[in-house]
């Protein structure tokens, strides 16, 4: 798995309107109350994750919090990070007004059940 256990390297993140596109179209779908998680296997070994988190969910204060949060409970989810899953998180409208414990809880309700899900190395 590429990097420490500190951060999520560049090689963890999607950020190629192409590959955001192809899961998009190529992709299992799983919602919760306030987000939408798609995605797929792929052969890396190792898992990667993109967010989308629109204008119309708030401003950018709290746009790039819930994009904190997501990336915080990716990184602590050390077992679906060596899974080998493509995933794009994509928060609906109603995700701005959650509190930080609650969305905690439902990202990980959302990862826990990927996990258990697919159960690769």
């Amino acid at each position: 798995m590429p990097a420490g256990d500190q951060g999520l390297s560049p090689q963890t993140r999607i950020t190629k309107r192409s590959q955001y596109l192809s899961l998009r179209q190529r992709s299992r779908r799983w919602q919760s109350e306030n987000f939408l998680l798609l995605w797929r296997p792929n052969r890396m070994g190792f898992s990667r994750l993109g967010i989308t988190v629109t204008r119309r969910v708030g401003n950018a204060v709290v746009r790039n919090r819930i994009k904190r949060q997501v990336r915080e409970r990716f990184r602590l989810h050390r077992a679906l990070r060596s899974r080998g899953l493509d995933m794009v998180l994509i928060a609906k409208h109603s995700a701005g007004r959650l509190s930080k414990a609650e969305m905690a809880r439902e990202l990980e309700q959302l990862f826990d059940r990927l996990a258990e899900h697919h159960p690769g190395a």
